[in-house]
């Protein structure tokens, strides 16, 4: 079957499985043909979500067997893992590089099981950071917390220094990348939103800087959270110690969790939230527009030992 979107053609070749009303897809090739009055390729939205119908098992499906390299977004989350586990299914271990980006509100253990999740499953660890961290772009150049109009955190945190460091690094990851990372629709209206696959932004259009394609491929979307833990059991690692008191798996003191969450770190990472108390005091600006971290706090410092805001 072949379609045409926007200036893009789709090959899609589907197999029945016996007995099965569901298919498999064995090739995705998307390829770009000028169109007159089409300057540039628009992003491939939707492209396999446009084609599979009906419980389509994504632990089946299988892109492109031609990547030079494939990149799996990690954070130490469920979700990543449910990444991890179909990336090492269809790729070869050599060609897999694991990155994770340390924010600064990481719990400190997340580094310590990122290298050993790599060296036990037996891909490559790609350590990222700013250089600044959290704190210090809060307070240096930010000077308010993230919100959801404004969400400065993931951009200079995790996408500016992934996708530099992605840029920097093409000689290592040849002519053809994959990127892929574990969101599912059920976790927000937003990422219930977001493509199946598309065209990852440092996707090189012309090959006047270098010959570079890179595809942003999301398997785990129309999976329930119950099979992350699962594929997590199936690789044999061990979920993040914070899954036993809180649902998710983010930054300590993210802006867009539950205020119960941020409380259940603090009472168990006291010792974390004195930084970010003070930047609130410094910054005038509260954590959360109706919501500050010292009245959570205030809420949870009988249970702590005395002293610890001195």
């Amino acid at each position: 079957m072949t379609s045409f979107i926007h200036g893009c053609i789709i090959k899609i070749v589907q197999e029945v499985e016996p007995n099965s009303s569901t298919f498999q897809i064995c090739s995705l090739i998307i390829e770009y043909r000028p169109v007159k009055g089409m300057e540039q390729p628009p992003c491939c939205n939707n492209l396999v979500a446009n084609f599979i119908k009906g419980g389509v098992a994504l632990d089946k499906l299988s892109l492109q067997s031609d990547y030079s390299s494939v990149i799996v977004s990690y954070s130490t989350g469920i979700d990543s893992m449910g990444a991890l586990y179909w990336a090492v299914k269809n790729f070869p271990k050599e060609k897999i590089f694991l990155l994770y980006c340390d924010t600064g509100m990481e719990y400190d253990i997340n580094i310590e099981l990122f290298y050993k999740v790599a060296n036990f499953i037996g891909v490559k660890p790609v350590l990222l950071a700013h250089p600044k961290g959290f704190l210090g772009l809060l307070l240096e150049e930010r000077l308010m917390f993230p919100d959801m109009k404004n969400r400065w955190c993931t951009s200079y945190l995790k996408t500016g220094i992934t996708d530099k460091w992605i840029r920097r690094n093409r000689h290592i990851l040849g002519e053809k990348c994959l990127f892929i990372s574990g969101e599912r629709r059920d976790e927000s209206p937003r990422r219930a939103r977001l493509p199946e696959i598309e065209f990852h932004r440092t996707h090189l259009k012309t090959e006047r800087v270098a010959k570079f394609q890179c595809h942003w491929y999301r398997p785990c979307l129309d999976y329930e959270k119950g099979k992350m833990f699962e594929f997590a059991k199936e690789l044999k690692l061990e979920p993040h110690p914070c899954y036993e008191y809180v649902n998710r798996c983010s930054c300590m003191f993210c802006v867009f969790m539950p205020d119960k969450h941020a409380i259940e770190n603090m009472k168990r990472h006291p010792e974390k939230i004195k930084p970010y108390i003070q930047a609130e005091i410094k910054l005038q600006h509260t954590w959360k527009a109706k919501t500050s971290l010292k009245e959570l706090w205030d809420t949870v410092c009988d249970e702590v030992e005395d002293g610890i805001l001195g």
